[in-house]
């Protein structure tokens, strides 16, 4: 691997963890551990499993995909991805998962291939999916479709970049009123042009708001990976840029609730290497938190967590490299801040297996890492490891999802920074009905359960949605 090249994130990864604590988790071999950073603090280490867990198929043997998932407070889940029907394409797919039964599963056809790659609850009942549908010209334009948590659809709206080609959602987000904004890529209009980042906005009513693409300087493939609504209605998103030199750059831009540009960053890293963003957290001094991966001419791709105010001011939270000094590699997938203002940075790191570990990392609100260098790495077995994403409950926890071992099964991993909090792990999918790969892909939390929802590989159905569950 070039290091001195911009980091490019692992294609098709999506990261997720999970965990849970109390009802319905199994923990067993429990032994007593001191937390790193805080060695007066004594934790309980554990495995869980699963409370529940939900298979969804579409027709015959098909390719379902459960991509994204959120959660209410009263303990519903709903599911969005790709379902398999009989004409032999998929549909948009949009379940509803209660004390861990399924409900219902419904189905947007628009004539193609359709899918659901994200999903946020709205206002007053109601649910957004985000994905793709495929026009009758062959190609996709972004969907997005607004229902009722009892299943109803009540409005789709599609979005067709000025290229007319091929435009996808990657992320979505809703905001205290109700209005959904979506960041994904459409087919550049300038030669050489590959993808750009487009941003969209709908009111709650299905009115689009407004529209912003951008175009790096390099005419090459732009893509946004996060959306994040503040408190005040204004809109966060962040990305990757390819620029001018062949670099890729982290790209963040702020937008008022009315859709006009506040402000917008591109970050190349300290030695002008190039850097790209992969998650996005809100600050609780407000503005927000971008995690990573950036170049650097010593210690090659390094793991980044930047810090924007509000007002489009930076600073460089974290490099890391792991305590390393050489030209090993590391990079952050997703972050998130507990309620202690920690923030929780998770991804991929080199440092004891070429082909990839598991890695996360916990820092202060000042900034300063608690765990030691290779105290946070996970490597199971044979294969690429890594962890995807990472979200916070209201309880001082975090949860995370990744995959371990060949063919992959879901990773789970649930952190605390509470006096004697449980840490736990789990591993899903290494038993005889799932012999296949098997990938998380969204998570939630909400109603006293994490959830996570990806890809099962099953002999029978080719690859089936699964939803795992933990009471915590």
């Amino acid at each position: 691997m070039d290091t001195r090249k911009a980091p490019t994130r692992p294609t098709g990864r999506r990261l997720l963890f999970v965990a849970a604590l109390a009802a319905g988790v199994v923990l067993t071999c429990l032994a007593v551990a001191a937390v790193a950073g805080a060695t007066s603090v004594k934790q309980i280490w554990g495995t869980g499993t699963p409370t529940w867990q939900v298979q969804i198929a579409g027709s015959g043997i098909s390719n379902d995909k459960g991509n994204a998932v959120c959660a209410t407070s009263g303990g519903a889940a709903f599911v969005t991805g790709a379902i398999g029907n009989g004409a032999g394409n998929t549909d948009l797919s949009f379940s509803a998962i209660v004390n861990g039964v399924k409900k219902w599963t419904r189905t947007y056809n628009g004539g193609g291939a359709d899918g659901g790659a994200a999903i946020a609850l709205g206002l007053k009942g109601t649910v957004y999916t985000a994905g793709w549908t495929t026009n009758a010209a062959g190609n996709e334009n972004m969907l997005l479709i607004k229902w009722t948590t009892a299943g109803k659809r009540l409005w789709v709206r599609t979005y067709d970049g000025p290229k007319h080609r091929i435009d996808f959602v990657s992320a979505l987000t809703v905001d205290k009123y109700g209005d959904a904004t979506v960041a994904g890529a459409c087919d550049g209009t300038t030669a050489p042009a590959y993808s750009n980042i487009a941003v969209v906005s709908w009111s709650s009513k299905g009115v689009r708001r407004w529209t912003w693409r951008y175009a790096g300087t390099g005419h090459g493939v732009d893509m946004p990976t996060h959306v994040l609504a503040a408190k005040d209605g204004s809109v966060y998103m962040t990305g990757s840029a390819y620029m001018s030199g062949a670099k890729y750059a982290a790209i963040t831009a702020r937008f008022s609730l009315a859709g006009k540009r506040v402000w917008s960053r591109t970050y190349l890293g300290p030695d002008a290497l190039g850097a790209v963003g992969n998650g996005l957290a809100a600050c609780p001094t407000g503005g927000v938190y971008v995690g990573g991966g950036v170049s650097r001419a010593a210690t090659g791709t390094d793991g980044m967590i930047l810090r924007y105010t509000a007002s489009g001011a930076i600073k460089v939270f974290a490099f890391d490299t792991n305590g390393s000094t050489g030209t090993t590699w590391q990079w952050f997938n997703d972050i998130a801040v507990t309620t202690g203002k920690h923030v929780i940075a998770v991804g991929e790191t080199e440092q004891n297996d070429a082909s990839g570990d598991a890695y996360l990392q916990d820092y202060t609100s000042s900034g300063q890492a608690t765990w030691p260098a290779g105290g946070n790495i996970m490597a199971f077995g044979a294969g690429t490891q890594y962890f995807a994403k990472v979200v916070a409950d209201s309880l001082g926890g975090y949860y995370i999802t990744g995959t371990e071992g060949s063919p992959s099964n879901i990773m789970l991993y649930h952190g605390s920074q509470n006096l004697g909090g449980v840490f736990w792990q789990s591993i899903w999918g290494n038993d005889p009905s799932h012999v296949g790969a098997n990938t998380p892909n969204g998570m939630a939390v909400g109603g006293g359960t994490c959830w996570v929802a990806g890809t099962c590989a099953t002999p029978a159905s080719g690859t089936d949605q699964i939803v795992l569950g933990f009471a915590y």
